[in-house]
């Protein structure tokens, strides 16, 4: 080989080289552009979930438990969760409280929850409505009528046509956690040494 024909495959190699460089690095560009586009939109998804939907939710639904409780046992002590107990009945005044603080306090909890399932119901995890919140959203609905008929003086209901569902409590803490979690994970916070931690709760009730 002479030394022009050295010379010229010296000169196509280091081209070769430099294309083939400034190739991948174009590649990687792109792919790190690629993945840092669904990383912001996982997390903004996550964020919206918590903050929207899951966060407030969970909030509401658990003040306004602890706050009924402390209501229960101010008003009728030594009587657990059985308020309208047909073998112990409250008497008027207790009756009346029952109205105030349903009014006052948890349908104004109510108002918001049922506003937040409403209004973002496209941050549900699940692909359908779950029944747990769908059992809230009639509970919710159950009260409307009681509400009309304390308005017009008639008192002979005083609680939803249905019971509110505690297995609603649970599920939203699953799915708070569960996204509490997931959020920690896309920003960095979380490592891969608990790998439950990140399952998702549907996945998760299955395996146990």
């Amino acid at each position: 080989m002479s030394d022009n024909d050295e010379k010229h495959w010296k000169f196509i190699i280091s081209i070769s080289v430099t294309v083939i460089l400034a190739f991948c690095g174009y590649l990687y560009t792109w792919n790190q552009a690629r993945n840092d586009a669904q990383y912001n939109a996982q997390l903004e998804r996550v964020n919206s979930q918590l903050k929207e939907f899951y966060g407030p939710l969970y909030v509401l639904t658990e003040a306004e438990e602890l706050s009924f409780e402390q209501f229960l046992k101010h008003t009728r002590p030594n009587q657990g969760r059985a308020f309208w107990n047909v073998n112990n009945p409250p008497n008027e005044e207790q009756k009346k409280a029952w109205r105030q603080w349903i009014s006052a306090v948890t349908i104004p909890n109510y108002e918001r929850m049922e506003l937040i399932i409403l209004q973002h119901s496209d941050l549900i995890i699940e692909d359908d409505i779950p029944k747990p919140l769908l059992d809230l959203s009639s509970h919710i609905a159950g009260y409307k009528p009681v509400l009309a008929a304390w308005k017009g003086g008639d008192y002979s209901r005083n609680w939803s046509f249905t019971n509110f569902p505690q297995e609603v409590r649970s599920h939203l803490k699953e799915r708070y956690v569960f996204l509490k979690n997931r959020q920690r994970s896309l920003i960095g916070l979380v490592t891969a040494s608990n790998p439950n931690k990140l399952m998702h709760p549907t996945a998760k009730a299955a395996a146990d």
